[in-house]
């Protein structure tokens, strides 16, 4: 079918792309000279891969260039009617790159660039949930009186309860090798293909809580 058409495609740069992996590292692992003079001296090389300080000097450039300006997501009117609502999305981009960490998830994106030649980012709806110490109402009190119930609120209390801290689009870097298009245009025109999709794991219990919303069913 069309993934495996596509993984065909994709799977003859994975070699290619274990290599790079392993060209970019930030250490280099020790030699004899290095053990002898570690063992006389106490000390030894300290020698950066020209792989990782290329890439990382490039990955410096392009944060500067993306991140310098605040807010790094401008929206600009195109008329005098476009201006007001401009600058409204630009808030909201704003609060989406807040809420995903949009510095550090960006330096990744462009890290697998640097290492594959391209990286994928994708864009969902999502949120981000924490347990935290909250001041809530506690349980309502009911009682009768003349034959009428009343309901008296509960009192504030300090509790730990789930509490949402993010709820908008959320960005996930994709592993190039989950990530499939159709082959037959160029990467750069892959929104024309006929399809695009990725490879997703979903641990047991998410499937059980997706059950339980009817999403899905066995």
């Amino acid at each position: 079918d069309r993934i495996d058409f596509s993984y065909r495609h994709i799977s003859q740069n994975f070699d290619s792309w274990t290599q790079a992996e392993e060209h970019y590292r930030i250490f280099r692992p020790a030699d004899k000279e290095d053990r002898e003079s570690l063992a006389k001296h106490g000390v030894q090389k300290i020698i950066v891969p020209i792989q990782f300080a290329t890439l990382q000097t490039m990955i410096t450039f392009m944060m500067e260039v993306f991140t310098a300006m605040q807010p790094p997501l401008k929206v600009k009117g195109a008329d005098p009617t476009s201006v007001r609502p401009a600058r409204l999305m630009e808030l909201l981009l704003s609060y989406d790159y807040k809420g995903n960490r949009g510095y550090f998830t960006w330096y990744n994106w462009f890290l697998n660039w640097g290492r594959y030649g391209y990286g994928v980012l994708e864009n969902t709806w999502g949120s981000r949930v924490v347990t935290k110490q909250i001041i809530r109402p506690s349980k309502p009190s009911k009682f009768i009186l003349q034959g009428e119930e009343f309901e008296i609120p509960g009192a504030m209390e300090l509790a730990r309860d789930y509490f949402t801290i993010f709820e908008g689009n959320q960005w996930k870097i994709i592993d190039n090798r989950e990530w499939f298009y159709d082959p037959r245009l160029p990467l750069s025109r892959f929104q024309e293909g006929e399809f695009c999709g990725r490879r997703t794991r979903v641990h047991d219990n998410d499937l059980r809580k997706l059950e339980d919303q009817d999403i899905y069913f066995n």
